[in-house]
C-alpha cells in the first residue's frame, strides 16, 4: 500500500496517541464472548449471513464475526436480494459479535464507510476478493481491519496456490486476515502463512464432518454455517489441553542461554534445540554492510568497542564474540552470511529480522539482499521503529512486518484493544507486544479481532508453559531446548501435505500416522479417531478398511509441554475404500483340467506366495504406495505379483 503521506513520524505519532481521547460510543470496541474450549488453539469463529433467519439467529448462536454482503446502495443485501437494513442498524443487532462488511464494488464500499463513518462504528470487519477496494480501504477510514479472500485467482498452471502471492497481496493491501476457500483450508495452507505472519481463517465444508476439518486445519479462525455445531466440537470432540495449530517459537538472537547471540552458529543451534524461527537484531556498517548485532555498541557481546554503525565490515571482522570462553573464533556475522546459511534449511524455518538502525539507506541493502537470495519466502521483518516500518511497506509493500511496542496492555480492556487495533491499522502490522499482561481471555480477545500476536522474550520456565496454553501464535524465548521434545503436529505420508489415503476393501494397515517434535524427531504414533463414515475401523495407530467407502479420520498424541501433559493432533484426512477387485471366472475351454500340469509359457517363475506384505512401490506424482491401486486390472495385478491390498497416500497442495 502507498504510505507516502504518512512518512512524517511526528504527525504518525499524532495519529497513534489520539487513539486515546476518541470519545467513546455504543459502537466502540466489542468485548467478544470467547466459547468454551478443550483446545488452547481454538480458532475464532466465523459465519456468514445469508438469509433473514440466520441473521434472527445471531444472539442465540453468538458467532464472534458475522459476514454480511453490502450492495451498492450500502445496505445490508440476503441471499434472496432484500435489504436487511444499513450498516450501522446491522451492527447494533448484532451484540458481542464483530460484524464483517463484505464489498465487491467501490460504490459499495464508499457507501458502506459514509454510514459507518457517520455513525463512529469502529470495530469491524471489511472483507473483499477485489485487492484495488482493499488497498484504499484503510486511508477512507483508519477502522476499516481488512480481510482477503483468497478465490481461485491465485491458482497456478498445475493447480496449486500461489501461497506466496497471497501473503504479498495481503501485505501490500494492509490486510490482516485471509479466507482460505474450501480447497486449501487445511493444515499445510494455514502453517505456510501463519508462519509468515499472516492470519488465516480456513473455510469448513457443508458437512457433517465439516467443523473438524477446520478446526483441524489449525487456521486462526474457521468460517463456517454451524456456529452451535463448532462449539459442540470444540468441547466435546477433544481432550483437555489439544493443541490443533502449532505454536512457533522464535530463537531469540539464536539460543543465548547456551551459545553467543546473534551468531549463525548460536542460531544453527537453536533451530536444531526446537525453534521454527530465528530472530536477529541487524545495523548497517559505515560502507554499507548489513551486519547482526542486538547493542548499538560492540563492547558487551564482543573482544572490542564502538558503536558497530562507525567501522567497515573489516573493521568488524577483527574483533571475537567472546561472551563463551568455548566459542571465541566466532565472528560477527553479515545478514548475508544469514541468508546463505539459511537457503540451506528447509523453506519452514524461518528468520525475523529486527531492524535496530534507523538508518533508511539500510532498507534499500536489506531488500537487495532479500531479492539477490530469492529468500522472501523465509523472512519477515520486527522493528520497533516507525519510520522504518513505513519506508519498508513503501519500498516492499509484499513483505509481512510485525511492530514491537511495549506498556500497552492494561486493565482497561476496551481502552486497550482500541489502541491496539488503532496502531497495527495505521502500521499494517501484527502485534509485536511484550510478554506483560498476556492471558487466556487476553489472546482470545486479539484473535477475535484477528490479529496475531508474538510476545517477547520468555526466560522463566513456568511463565512460558503457562503463556504456550493460552494458544499464543508465536514465542520469542531465550531457550528454544525447553520446547524440543514436545510433539507439535502428528501427520500421515511425507509431511503436512498429505490429506488423503486411499485403501482397498479388507485391508489393514499399521502406523498409519507419525508425530513429529519441536527439534525434529519423527516417529510412527499416534491414535486414530475417525470423525465420519462406517467404512473403516480403527485400533490405535492401525486402520482396517471393512467395507467400500469414505470415511474422514486424524490422529491424536499424548505430549507435554515441559511437564504439562497436552496433546497434538494431524489434519484431518480423507480415506477412500475401493471394492476388493472381483476375482476372474475363467473360460470354460480354458478351465478344463485334463490332469497334466499347465505349460508355463513364458518360462518365468510362479510366485511361491502373490498375498505376502509388499514392499514400498514408489508411484509417480508424489504418492507413497504400499498396497493395491484401486482401477488396476486383474491382469496387471498378475503381473505384478505383489500389488495385492496397495494403498495410496496422494499429497494436496
Amino acid at each position: 500500500m502507498k504510505l507516502t503521506h504518512k512518512l512524517l513520524s511526528g504527525a504518525l505519532a499524532f495519529l497513534l496517541s489520539a487513539v486515546l481521547i476518541v470519545p467513546a460510543s455504543a459502537a466502540d470496541i466489542r468485548i467478544a464472548d470467547i466459547p468454551e474450549s478443550n483446545v488452547f488453539t481454538a480458532p475464532t469463529l466465523v459465519t456468514e449471513i445469508d438469509t433473514k433467519a440466520e441473521l434472527d439467529a445471531i444472539a442465540s448462536t453468538g458467532p464472534n464475526t458475522a459476514i454480511f454482503t453490502i450492495g451498492d446502495s450500502g445496505e445490508v443485501i440476503l441471499a434472496d436480494g432484500t435489504s436487511a437494513g444499513t450498516p450501522t442498524e446491522i451492527s447494533s443487532l448484532c451484540g458481542t459479535t464483530i460484524p464483517a462488511y463484505e464489498v465487491s464494488t467501490e460504490a459499495a464500499l464508499n457507501a458502506l464507510i459514509a454510514d459507518l463513518e457517520a455513525n463512529e462504528v469502529r470495530d469491524f470487519f471489511l472483507v473483499s476478493e477485489n485487492n484495488e477496494l482493499l488497498h484504499t480501504a484503510i486511508d477512507k477510514y483508519i477502522w476499516c481491519r481488512t480481510v482477503l479472500r483468497v478465490t481461485d485467482k491465485y491458482k497456478t498452471a498445475d493447480g496449486t496456490y500461489d501461497l506466496m502471492k497471497i501473503r504479498g497481496d495481503a501485505n501490500s493491501v494492509g490486510c490482516h486476515v485471509v479466507i482460505l476457500p474450501e480447497e486449501i483450508s487445511d493444515r499445510y495452507h494455514a502453517d505456510y502463512l501463519e508462519r509468515r505472519l499472516v492470519g488465516v481463517w480456513t473455510t469448513a465444508p457443508e458437512t457433517e464432518y465439516g467443523n473438524m476439518a477446520a478446526i483441524l486445519s489449525g487456521g486462526n479462525g474457521i468460517v463456517t454455517k454451524d456456529i452451535p455445531g463448532a462449539k459442540t466440537a470444540l468441547t466435546e470432540n477433544f481432550e483437555k489441553n489439544t493443541m490443533t495449530r502449532q505454536i512457533l517459537i522464535i530463537g531469540h538472537r539464536g539460543m543465548p542461554g547456551s551459545y553467543p547471540e546473534n551468531t549463525i552458529e548460536g542460531s544453527l543451534f537453536a533451530i536444531e534445540a526446537g525453534a521454527d524461527i530465528v530472530e536477529n537484531d541487524i545495523y548497517i556498517t559505515k560502507d554499507g554492510v548489513i551486519v547482526a548485532m542486538h547493542d548499538g555498541d560492540i563492547s558487551r557481546t564482543t573482544n572490542g568497542a564502538g558503536n558497530v554503525e562507525s567501522f567497515t565490515l573489516a573493521q568488524l571482522k577483527e574483533f571475537l564474540v567472546d561472551t563463551h570462553a568455548a566459542h571465541t573464533d566466532w565472528r560477527i556475522p553479515t545478514l548475508e552470511e544469514y541468508f546463505i546459511e539459511w537457503k540451506k534449511l528447509d523453506k519452514t524455518k524461518q528468520l525475523f529480522v529486527e531492524i535496530k538502525s534507523g538508518k533508511a539507506e539500510l532498507i534499500d541493502e536489506f531488500i537487495r539482499l532479500v531479492k539477490e537470495y530469492d529468500i522472501a519466502d523465509q523472512v519477515s521483518v520486527i522493528t520497533f521503529s516507525q519510520d522504518q516500518i513505513i519506508r519498508l511497506h513503501e519500498a516492499f509493500p509484499e513483505m509481512s512486518i510485525g511492530y514491537l511496542t511495549s506498556g500497552v496492555i492494561n486493565d482497561n480492556t476496551e481502552q486497550c484493544f482500541k489502541s491496539i487495533i488503532r496502531s497495527v491499522q495505521k502500521l499494517e502490522t501484527t502485534f509485536n507486544h511484550n510478554l506483560d499482561g498476556i492471558t487466556k481471555e487476553y489472546f482470545g480477545q486479539l484473535n477475535a479481532h484477528g490479529i496475531t500476536h508474538w510476545p517477547w522474550t520468555y526466560r522463566d520456565q513456568a511463565q512460558f508453559i503457562q503463556h504456550f496454553l493460552t494458544g499464543i501464535n508465536g514465542m520469542t524465548t531465550d531457550y528454544s531446548n525447553w520446547i524440543g521434545e514436545t510433539v507439535k503436529y502428528c501427520y500421515t505420508g511425507e509431511g503436512l501435505q498429505t490429506t488423503e489415503l486411499t485403501l482397498t476393501e479388507g485391508e489393514t494397515l499399521e502406523n498409519v500416522f507419525r508425530t513429529m517434535t519441536y527439534n525434529g524427531a519423527d516417529k510412527a504414533a499416534g491414535e486414530i479417531r475417525i470423525v465420519s463414515g462406517d467404512c473403516v475401523t480403527a485400533d490405535g495407530n492401525t486402520l482396517t478398511a471393512t467395507a467400500a467407502g469414505e470415511a474422514y479420520i486424524y490422529a491424536t498424541y499424548t505430549t507435554a509441554i515441559v511437564t504439562k501433559p497436552m496433546r497434538a493432533t494431524s489434519d484431518l484426512i480423507k480415506v477412500t475404500v475401493n471394492p476388493k477387485p472381483a476375482e476372474e471366472t475363467p473360460d470354460a475351454a480354458e478351465a478344463v483340467d485334463d490332469g497334466s500340469p499347465a505349460d508355463d509359457v513364458s518360462g518365468a517363475e510362479t510366485p511361491a506366495d502373490t498375498t505376502a506384505e509388499p514392499d514400498i512401490v514408489d508411484i509417480p506424482d508424489k504418492t507413497v504406495s504400499g498396497g493395491a491401486v484401486a482401477g488396476i486390472t486383474a491382469a496387471a495385478v498378475a503381473a505384478a505379483g505383489v500389488l495385492t491390498g496397495l494403498f495410496i497416500k496422494t499429497r494436496k497442495k
